[in-house]
């Protein structure tokens, strides 16, 4: 079941490459996935849910590496894990992010000009 769903989470983001040995899993974020995401935070929540997991490029790639020996639970439970955190770390549309921006900065301008002291 959880298999199922870090595939779902994988489709979602396109990984499409996610390497296991006896040792440690690799999970690679590709080019396209990583210009979108908030890398900082993304760093401190992945290294915030376990202190198991590496971080390294590879032609404009992000290696994302769990060592599985030793690790408290099951490493699906881990990687589901991870792919909610990629997703919640993606930046937003940034036309979409403007767009919302500008009527946040509009809704700002008429609450002032409707509480302005002068009217």
């Amino acid at each position: 079941m959880h298999e199922e769903l870090f595939e779902k989470y994988a489709e979602r983001l396109s990984i499409t490459k996610v390497r296991q040995t006896k040792n440690f899993i690799e999970v690679y974020l590709p080019f396209d996935l990583v210009e979108n995401l908030d890398i900082q935070n993304l760093f401190l929540d992945v290294t915030n849910l376990s202190r198991m997991f590496r971080f390294s490029t590879k032609q404009k790639q992000v290696i994302i590496t769990l060592d599985i020996v030793g690790i408290d639970k099951h490493f699906i439970y881990y990687l589901v894990d991870l792919a909610k955190i990629i997703e919640n770390n993606k930046k937003k549309n940034s036309k979409n992010y403007f767009f919302s921006n500008i009527f946040i900065i509009f809704g700002i301008i008429c609450f002032f000009l409707d509480t302005h002291p002068s009217r």
